[in-house]
C-alpha cells in the first residue's frame, strides 16, 4: 500500500505542476499583452508581430511541457488502477476501477483542449486587435 500511497501522491504532483505552468502561462499572457498594449506609441502597429511571437513561442512551450505532464500523468493512473485492481484486500466493482480512469482522461483531455482554445484566442487577439483601436494611416506615395 505504501508504493499505491507514493503513487497517487505522484499524480497529485504531477497535476499541481500541470496547474502552476498553465497558471503562469496565463500570468505571463496578461503581463506581455498589458505591457504591449498600455505602451502610447506609434511603433505599436509597426510591432505587432511582438506580442504574436512572444504568445507563439510561450504558447508552444507551454502546451509541449503540459503534454510531457499529461503524459506521465495518465501513465501514472494507469500504474494506480493496476495496482488497485491487484489488491487483495479491495472491495468492490473493476469496472468503478476502469470508469474512474476514463473520467480522468477525458478531464485531461477536456483541459487541454480548453488551454489550446486560449492559445488559439490569444494568438488572434495579438495579431487582430494591435491596430484596431488606431486606423494605420495610408502608405506615403513612393518619392520621385
Amino acid at each position: 500500500m505504501d508504493v499505491l500511497r507514493h503513487d497517487k501522491e505522484e499524480a497529485r504532483h504531477l497535476q499541481k505542476e500541470a496547474f502552476q505552468l498553465a497558471n503562469y502561462y496565463f500570468v505571463f499572457q496578461g503581463v506581455i499583452l498589458v505591457a504591449f498594449y498600455n505602451t502610447p506609441s506609434d511603433l505599436k502597429c509597426k510591432f505587432e508581430w511582438i506580442p504574436f511571437v512572444l504568445s507563439l513561442l510561450a504558447g508552444v512551450l507551454n502546451l509541449l511541457a503540459l503534454c510531457v505532464i499529461m503524459v506521465r500523468y495518465i501513465h501514472k493512473l494507469n500504474e494506480i488502477a493496476t495496482q488497485v485492481m491487484r489488491d487483495p484486500n479491495r472491495d468492490g466493482n473493476p469496472g468503478s476501477v476502469e470508469c474512474e480512469r476514463h473520467c480522468r482522461f477525458f478531464i485531461v483531455a477536456f483541459c487541454m483542449c480548453l488551454f489550446l482554445a486560449f492559445f488559439c484566442v490569444t494568438l488572434v487577439g495579438c495579431w487582430k486587435v494591435t491596430c484596431a483601436a488606431t486606423p494605420r494611416p495610408p502608405p506615403s506615395p513612393a518619392p520621385h
